[in-house]
């Protein structure tokens, strides 16, 4: 069912399970305060901000074996974003492939347009960090 054009998303769960286990969940919309606190507004989940674009906000992590080859990582991606004009299609495509692989080193940053991920590359306080052993292993378990 598509999500509704409304400013504010909520979504109610319920499990009525076999034996009297219930359970109740509500879950709101993260990006209604995030768009309230920046200035934008979503419509059919594309954000329009005070810029113009129609970027949806994604997370670029960008991975190396070490902190130097990381940052050199993040150098390219700041001046192939200063020399190419990134449409929406581009855009989803390097989220997508940014996030496909991890290495020991990472940067995440989250952005909404090509000139805000640009400038988030270009910062001198930019630090990438080591990321130790794997991350914990998680199960679901669906009752009823």
């Amino acid at each position: 069912m598509r999500w509704p054009d409304t400013n504010f998303l909520r979504a109610s769960v319920n499990n009525f399970g076999y034996g009297g286990t219930n359970s109740h969940v509500i879950i709101d919309d993260v990006d209604y305060h995030y768009r309230a606190y920046n200035n934008t507004s979503r419509v059919n989940g594309v954000y329009h901000g005070d810029d113009g674009g129609d970027y949806t906000r994604k997370l670029f992590v960008l991975s190396a074996r070490d902190e130097a080859a990381t940052l050199r990582m993040a150098a390219n991606l700041s001046e192939y974003l200063r020399q190419q004009s990134i449409d929406i299609i581009k855009w989803n495509d390097l989220a997508f492939t940014l996030g496909q692989r991890r290495s020991n080193w990472s940067i995440a940053i989250p952005a909404q347009s090509p000139q805000e991920l640009q400038n988030a590359l270009s910062e001198k306080a930019l630090k990438p960090v080591r990321i130790l052993g794997r991350g914990p292993r998680l199960g679901f378990i669906f009752n009823g």
